[in-house]
């Protein structure tokens, strides 16, 4: 037993070695293998399914149509035409045999990604419509065998569907399998790529052809069965009917008394046609008649001696050898075994067994899709970080997996639940422990200044420095800790919005004009300009305030001495856009799709020369988004950068402690204001 182990481990490591280094040949070597596999199983079954009859083999060869001969040939030819095609389309797979040495760059990765992610789709398709169109060729040109009725064409055209529809199921299995393998092995990636194919869709593409293959394969069995069935019954009435009417011991005159005697026999709802052939082999048929190579040959080699077939059993005879003056003449009847009523009958019964087997998957499938899209939406919703407050849990239709799965889910929605009220009650409890040291070393180091106001000496400005450099890193640990404490609130949904009437022009002058002298000293200009003089709309001014200074602290951050600032308003009718335009840096468009997200910062390394925690723009796009507005950013690098706020114009019409934001600015107000200010620009170092 270890020993068969061990030989089949060498054989499959010799097999993935060899699929490694021959990705395109193993997978046309698969395709081979299931094509035989297939050829194997239904040529046997074939004639049977067919309702070929008996000899059928000799009278193909007799008529210089081999049955097997033709078989082989077709299954060849359909091996090799769509083994051309799939060495043509799988030209560029051994490349992704380089990519791990790095020898092929992201694009031509991203191109053979999606292209082989959608491969074995496209051979399923491809697959099956070659098979179709090389159907419709053999029907169109097939003139060997001799005449063909339309129904044995759609039978044999049926089974040739239902033949080509197994192999492109079983190989869009096996090929599936084996690219899955490959992508992971060389080409590894979470991200979607390739034509979307919904589970629906795949459940449909996968099990209608194999549906409709089977219910061919059967109804075709059925048919031919009735047809065998009819046919004996058939021709034991004929054989009693041409006994009765004398036609085998009889000797005629002429053909005609011969053909008449052969009219009287009647085939209840079969049509009968006569035929003579004379000793010369002069064929008659005053019914219009004309015979193919396979009635021929089994007029003149009957089975039972008198029995004639057609290319299938559809078409049945029988064949009498009688003298007509003196001379041995072949007479005989030929009636259609079939009738419409058989055939629209089986018809019938097929399309409505489609329709009823369609429905049922579609709408099975359709089920299975709505659960896991419902999954796979709140998972996308957790994803962008939307709170569990805001999501609903899925509910449980079904003891199943799909069951298991969405309460496995939901149960981690719970504890996510007491997770967030976990961390908000950590966050409210954790702000107090950090603001009240930082808060004490402030008042210390302001008591520090005030007892040596009036001391000058070199000692004391040492010391001033010093305390000035702390007093700078204090306001830097009360900007980080207000932005991580207040983008967690946010992000938890605790945190309070105080929405009032407020003339937003106002509001953005007051703090932009309070940020001048700063600017100055950095030898930077400040300009403020505003299409209204006033516009009063529902906002949180302190939220404003924030906003702006952010904008405004990042504006001077990298923006090099001699350069601009520019703060506007414009009036939009239904909305104000607040513009913060500088002439810094820039940002680049790879870097403005990451900048409002939290932690994310153009400038990451160690080394950078302008601090900061990369939260402050992720904090003022949310304060924008609480005020059900927007924020997008134009920049290229070189020719500085533009931000635009645009909100709502909206008025309460109903407030609570309503002031006016265009009086003349108070003591305390200008002290807040600086001191805002100061813990805003505190990521950027003085002198």
């Amino acid at each position: 037993m270890a020993k068969i182990s061990k030989l089949l481990g060498i054989i499959k490591n010799l097999v993935d070695r060899f699929t490694k280094q021959h990705i395109r040949l193993s997978i046309i070597l698969m395709y081979q293998i299931v094509s035989i596999a297939a050829i194997a199983v239904y040529k046997p079954i074939l004639p049977i399914l067919l309702g070929y009859p008996p000899n059928f083999r000799q009278a193909a060869i007799e008529v210089n149509a081999s049955y097997d001969m033709q078989f082989y040939r077709g299954a060849v030819l359909f091996i090799l035409i769509v083994s051309t095609i799939l060495w043509a389309l799988l030209k560029d797979i051994n490349k992704l045999t380089v990519i791990e040495d790095n020898k092929v760059n992201s694009a031509e990765i991203s191109r053979l990604r999606k292209k082989f992610v959608d491969m074995p789709l496209v051979l399923y398709f491809g697959h099956i419509s070659i098979a179709v169109i090389i159907g419709l060729i053999i029907h169109t040109g097939n003139k060997v065998i001799g005449h063909s009725e339309p129904y044995v064409i759609i039978k044999i055209g049926s089974l040739l569907v239902s033949f080509f529809a197994v192999i492109a199921v079983i190989f869009l299995i096996f090929s599936k399998n084996l690219f899955r393998r490959i992508l992971n092995s060389v080409l590894p990636g979470n991200t979607l790529t390739g034509q979307r194919v919904g589970i629906k869709s795949k459940i449909l593409i996968q099990t209608i052809p194999i549906i409709l293959a089977s219910m061919l394969v059967t109804g075709v069995f059925g048919y031919s069965k009735v047809i065998e069935e009819k046919g004996n019954t058939l021709y034991e009435l004929a054989s009693v009917k041409a006994m009765n009417s004398g036609i085998r011991t009889t000797q005629f005159n002429n053909v005609d008394q011969a053909l008449e005697v052969l009219k009287g026999i009647r085939l209840s709802d079969a049509k009968v046609q006569t035929y003579a052939i004379s000793p010369k082999g002069k064929f008659i048929s005053p019914d219009g008649f004309k015979p193919g190579l396979p009635e021929l040959y089994y007029i003149h080699k009957p089975v039972n001696n008198d029995r004639v077939y057609g290319t299938t059993e559809e078409i049945q005879g029988l064949s009498f050898k009688v003298e007509i003056d003196n001379e041995p003449w072949t007479v005989g009847i030929i009636y259609k075994v079939t009738s419409e009523k058989i055939v629209v009958y089986f018809l019938t019964i097929f399309i409505a067994l489609i329709i009823m087997n369609v429905l049922v998957i579609y709408y099975m499938s359709k089920s299975l899709s709505e659960d896991l899209s419902m999954l796979g939406k709140s998972l996308d919703d957790i994803a962008e970080g939307i709170g569990v407050e805001n999501r609903s849990m899925i509910p449980v239709t079904s003891n199943d997996e799909i069951g298991d799965l969405i309460t496995a889910f939901n149960k981690i929605q719970d504890k996510e639940v007491s997770y967030d009220q976990m961390k908000s009650e950590f966050f409210a409890n954790i702000s107090h422990e950090f603001r009240t040291p930082i808060s004490i070393i402030l008042s210390s180091i302001q008591l520090l200044d005030l007892y040596s106001h009036h001391d000058h000496s070199e000692n004391n400005r040492n010391v001033k420095k010093i305390t000035e450099v702390m007093k700078q890193n204090s306001y830097r640990l009360i900007r980080l800790v207000n932005n991580l404490i207040d983008t967690t609130k946010i992000n938890a949904s605790f945190y309070e919005i105080n929405m009032r009437n407020s003339n937003i022009v106002s509001v953005v002058e007051e703090i932009t004009l309070s940020v001048a002298n700063y600017l100055k000293e950095k030898d930077i200009e400040l300009i403020f300009d505003t299409s209204v003089e006033e516009k009063t709309l529902a906002c949180d001014p302190d939220m404003i305030e924030r906003m702006v200074l952010n904008l405004l602290s990042n504006a001077v951050k990298f923006t090099d001495a001699g350069g601009s600032v520019f703060v506007g308003i414009e009036d939009k009718g239904d909305r104000i856009e607040i513009i913060v335009r500088d002439t810094g840096i820039g940002i680049s468009l790879e870097q403005q799709s990451v900048i409002f997200e939290r932690f994310r910062q153009v400038d990451k390394s160690l080394t950078r020369k302008r601090e900061g925690s990369g939260i402050g723009l992720s904090l003022v796009k949310s304060l924008v988004e609480l005020h059900d507005g927007e924020i997008t950013v134009h920049s290229e690098p070189g020719k500085g950068s533009e931000f635009i706020i645009s909100l709502p114009v909206r008025i309460l019409e109903e407030e609570s402690d309503f002031k006016e934001h265009n009086k003349e600015i108070t003591g305390d107000k200008l002290q807040s204001s600086i001191e805002k200010i100061s813990i805003e620009f505190s990521d950027i170092y003085h002198g």
